[in-house]
């Protein structure tokens, strides 16, 4: 990538580079992507211009939702302050779908909801009117030039983009007080690690926090950003470099959260022991809370506990205005602007809710 990208440059250093990775952390059930993919955006970050990625989410699938693919782009923005291109954006499947209005709906939101979490341009997939597509092909369904509907909708939701461009660049770059682990090393090793940090990262959003993801080659980030909380979803294997950042981040104030699965301990990412002593000043300074048996990579026992207390967390912090849904499955996200105060918000749920705001 260092040389096809120093290759560019050569010929005008004004070109943006970017590399299309397929994403590798994604909802809740996915099989590890990690263990999967050569692709490591932490390094090819180091070569680019612009977060380039191949991502997806489909309606009425569990393992590829809207949030997981949110979650992507966060991660990457987290990793390099720069605007996301996904440049192959699936949002149709190849085989079967609904063709419902509710489809339709969830990818219109897919469309608006990725430039909210830093999604700068998209290649949706797929526009393509040669004849293998137009007769009949594994891509049938999903050609857009087939679905006036959506041609429509991506217009409008297009145009409604660029009229609130500022609002929307206002939310994202709000800071963020909520920190989120994110260890390679963890998400290899450990079975539960990309279950629990959706789990987290999906409860953040339901209490209008922004996540900000703490990631190992860069993990001096943590004090850097304005975080006034890591939370650790079950990342059993990180750096001595990270704990020691972890250790600096409570000398300074900041509150540390570790949610583990089955009472495992902490190593290092080969899977060794840390320094006691280092280990203990981090992990008897911080809170702590478990579950305790999982089936495959899903989460069950014990996690009203974990969900009860992230809430406790998450109510902790106060905004202007409050967002309170009925259905619990509402994101919503909030930026000071112009003197007002906006606010993004997306029902994920399966019907209408009830939305109540809660001004100071």
């Amino acid at each position: 990538q260092k040389a096809i990208s120093d290759k560019i440059k050569s010929i005008d250093e004004n070109i943006k580079v970017h590399t299309k990775g397929m994403a590798y952390i994604q909802s809740k059930g996915r099989s590890n992507n990690r263990l999967e993919l050569g692709f490591n955006h932490e390094e090819i970050s180091k070569f680019v211009d612009i977060n380039g990625c191949d991502s997806w989410a489909y309606y009425g699938k569990e393992t590829d939702t809207l949030q997981g693919k949110t979650m992507w782009y966060d991660y990457m923005t987290s990793v390099m302050e720069a605007p996301v291109s996904n440049s192959e954006d699936h949002i149709l499947t190849g085989s079967e779908m609904s063709r419902s209005d509710a489809e339709l709906d969830y990818n219109m939101a897919d469309v608006w909801q990725g430039a909210v979490h830093g999604r700068g341009s998209t290649a949706l997939w797929l526009w393509d009117d040669t004849k293998k597509s137009v007769l009949g092909s594994n891509y049938y369904n999903s050609n857009l030039t087939r679905r006036v509907d959506y041609i429509a909708g991506i217009g409008k939701v297009a145009l409604d983009l660029n009229r609130l461009a500022y609002e929307v660049t206002a939310i994202q770059e709000a800071d963020a007080r909520v920190g989120i682990l994110y260890s390679d090393s963890s998400l290899v090793l450990n079975p539960y690690s990309l279950q629990a940090t959706y789990k987290v990262y999906e409860k953040a959003m339901a209490y209008g926090e922004k996540a900000f993801f703490v990631n190992e080659s860069n993990p001096e980030a943590l004090c850097e950003q304005k975080l006034e909380i890591l939370i650790v979803p079950c990342c059993n294997y990180i750096k001595e470099e990270t704990l020691l950042e972890m250790k600096q981040f409570l000398d300074n104030g900041g509150r540390i959260l570790l949610l583990n699965a089955n009472g495992k301990g902490y190593y290092d990412e080969n899977g060794n022991a840390h320094d006691s002593t280092l280990l203990n000043n981090v992990t008897s300074r911080s809170e702590k809370v478990s579950f305790y048996k999982g089936n495959g990579i899903t989460i069950h026992d014990n996690w009203n506990t974990v969900s009860n207390k992230l809430k406790s967390v998450f109510s902790e912090f106060s905004h202007p205005v409050e967002l309170v849904a009925a259905n619990g499955a509402t994101e919503w996200l909030s930026a000071k602007y112009g003197g007002d105060y906006i606010i993004n918000l997306c029902n994920y749920g399966d019907s209408d809710t009830q939305i109540t705001l809660n001004t100071e």
